[in-house]
């Protein structure tokens, strides 16, 4: 058991440095084609009892390493991702000793349930899009560019595909010290496959809008663990001197950029109640202040912002008063609602029976309501996707934006909490992504990083030193590919 015991670390260990860690930042792409070998190479020596654990060990162990930073946000969040990946894993690992029984087309069924779970992995209300093997390639456009027609999933396919291969084919030769035709044919079919793929990747169009975007993304890095009143209106100030600094230096700016839940007040409703009620509070005084330093300006502002218990994205289009009035003004305003909320963070699993404590804690602010519909967000002619943090680590919805007209993405997102770079730079691996899939560019503005510009290929183009303040000018050629 030592034997397997080692050979299940190795992968974790593999795993960890595969994807972007504090070690390596942005990931030893490599290793991925190799991490599940070890444990491939001994699961057929398991009983179902023994490979229930050590499925479980591999599990617990590899989101542990992989996704450590979420101790930071939750010690109960952490626990309940990596017992959970652990129970996975367990499952996972029986089915692996149980298809092993079929001997030379064992790798087959290996390649099939491997890819099978971390497919299934992103799905549903708990699905969680870190850890899949695809992410990381992010930066090696040879792989990548052909996920333009074959999705993520056929980059993720061919990997796991070759973990499969090449363990069968090591372990038959190490064991005879002969080739099998059965594996080597497999190892013939991946070849096909690769070169396919690859070969896809070098003919993609890019066609040319001749639309150029001036865009500043401004990152203010508060603190994600200060609140109140006070620490509201500091980071708003924080925001608009940053904005200035930009504005000054760029004054053809078109659109300015703020992170998620930059402006933590809902500052349109406090605005709309103040003028309805006839009575100014400190959060209608905020939202004046921030409304008349909007229509001073020549550009569109897209704020990260709560709106009535949503996690929004709005946009802000400048309105100019009337002569001879100091009166405020509410811009002319466009929002988009996150739609998927974090569990346990963001919304709360059991709200159908425990329905007083989710409404009462919705009003408190602990939780968000969930937005309903996908909506397209305008700046001037150009149409926004805006998926807000979480959302962009899943294909679905930054698909359905694009079909719905997105000539842009804009994510909006907070990492902050994780005070981890390779927390930030795994979420931009599997971020960058949806504009390969999609073909369209992506602009990325965030808390503490990584606030950046993606081309339509994934490649990034710009990108701001994290956990500072600070802002990122960016001519966006709103190009797409065929």
């Amino acid at each position: 058991m030592f034997q397997v015991a080692v050979s299940v670390l190795l992968s974790v260990v593999l795993k960890f440095l595969a994807h972007p860690n504090f070690i390596f930042e942005d990931g030893l792409f490599f290793l991925a084609w190799f991490y599940y070998v070890p444990f491939l190479l001994v699961v057929h020596s398991l009983s179902l009892k023994k490979s229930a654990f050590f499925g479980f060990l591999y599990g617990f162990l590899s989101y542990f390493c992989v996704c450590f930073w979420l101790v930071r946000y939750s010690l109960f969040a952490a626990l309940g991702v990596y017992l959970l990946f652990g129970f996975y894993w367990a499952v996972i690992f029986v089915l692996l000793a149980v298809v092993s029984k079929t001997r030379k087309y064992s790798f087959v069924f290996y390649c099939l349930i491997i890819f099978a779970a971390e497919f299934l992995f992103t799905k549903g209300y708990f699905g969680f899009g870190y850890g899949v093997s695809a992410y990381t390639q992010w930066k090696i456009p040879l792989f990548t560019r052909a996920v333009r027609y074959t999705k993520l999933w056929g980059l993720n396919f061919l990997i796991i595909f070759f973990n499969c291969v090449f363990s069968a084919c090591l372990g038959f030769y190490l064991r005879y010290r002969r080739w099998n035709f059965v594996q080597t044919g497999g190892a013939v079919f991946f070849a096909a496959l690769f070169i396919q793929h690859v070969f896809i990747g070098f003919f993609l169009e890019e066609e040319k809008s001749g639309k150029v975007l001036k865009t500043v993304l401004v990152q203010n890095n508060a603190d994600p663990d200060k609140y109140g009143i006070a620490q509201y209106k500091k980071e708003v100030e924080c925001l608009k001197r940053l904005t200035d600094e930009a504005l000054a230096a760029y004054p053809e700016t078109e659109l300015v950029v703020w992170p998620e839940t930059s402006v933590v007040v809902d500052v349109i409703s406090a605005f709309i109640v103040s003028g309805r009620d006839g009575k100014e509070t400190e959060r209608s005084k905020m939202a004046a202040s921030l409304f008349d330093y909007i229509n001073s300006k020549n550009c569109t502002f897209l704020v990260g912002t709560s709106f009535k218990n949503y996690n929004s994205a709005v946009v802000f289009e400048p309105v100019k008063p009337l002569t001879g009035t100091d009166r405020t003004l509410l811009p002319y305003w466009q929002v988009y609602k996150k739609n998927r909320l974090v569990p346990f963070s963001e919304d709360f699993p059991f709200k159908k029976v425990f329905t007083e404590y989710y409404e009462k804690n919705v009003l408190s602010g602990r939780y968000w309501l969930a937005g309903e519909n996908v909506k397209l967000l305008k700046a001037g002619d150009v149409s926004l996707g805006t998926p807000i943090c979480f959302e962009d680590t899943f294909s679905e919805l930054p698909r359905k934006m694009a079909l719905t007209g997105a000539s842009l993405f804009v994510s909006l997102s907070n990492d902050a909490w994780s005070a981890s770079r390779a927390c930030q730079m795994q979420h931009l691996a599997v971020s960058v992504f949806r504009s390969i899939e999609n073909g369209i560019p992506m602009l990325r503005s965030a808390n503490s990083g990584q606030t950046c510009f993606v081309d339509c290929y994934g490649a990034v183009k710009k990108m701001s030193e994290p956990f500072a303040e600070n802002f990122l000018y960016c001519e966006v050629n709103l190009n797409r590919v065929k």
